[in-house]
């Protein structure tokens, strides 16, 4: 019996969901593929018709890079591409990588709230699985904390630069 979504089977999980929510979002501002790619021109990221369509079927992988384009060509997050279009705790999705998860728990971990943890984990009561739980949300929090300015480190790499930067003015804090 042959399916009828469109995206590739073929397709790891986390792609078959961009793949979905790329079409979704654009048909939902009503533009074509023509116009998603003229979009995409204006902003200095072009993307063919073609190549568009290919991501749209899953036949096509979609880089970090892309992805952000495709964002903010569609004027929405990263998250509402990566992720089902649903927070639940009720229905389970799959991302690469991950288990299934309530759809809830994704949406939150892509918030930073709290530790992706695979179903099946070994615990011997509820009590301990909440234990567990609250522990690894909490290491995970702290893990992801953005810096409140960026080290040396950081800087170096020219990834982000203070508005002085830009001016060509001297090189400061903050």
């Amino acid at each position: 019996m042959e399916s009828s979504d469109p995206v590739s089977e073929a397709a790891e999980a986390t792609s078959r969901i961009v793949a979905f929510n790329v079409r979704r979002y654009r048909k939902k501002t009503g533009r074509t593929l023509l116009d998603l790619e003229t979009e995409l021109r204006r902003i200095n990221h072009p993307l063919p018709k073609l190549a568009l369509g290919r991501i749209e079927n899953g036949k096509r992988r979609v880089d970090v890079d892309d992805l952000t384009a495709l964002s903010v060509a569609l004027g929405v997050s990263p998250n509402a591409l990566l992720l089902p279009p649903v927070e639940s705790a009720v229905w389970v999705a799959e991302l690469a990588g991950v288990h299934l998860q309530s759809t809830a728990d994704l949406w939150a971990w892509a918030r930073g709230e709290r530790a992706l943890w695979p179903l099946d984990v070994e615990a011997d009561s509820l009590e301990e699985y909440k234990e567990l739980r609250t522990h690894r949300d909490g290491e995970f929090r702290t893990a992801i904390a953005p810096m409140p300015r960026p080290d040396d480190d950081l800087r170096a790499t020219g990834l982000v630069k203070h508005p002085r930067d830009l001016r060509g003015a001297a090189d400061g804090d903050d």
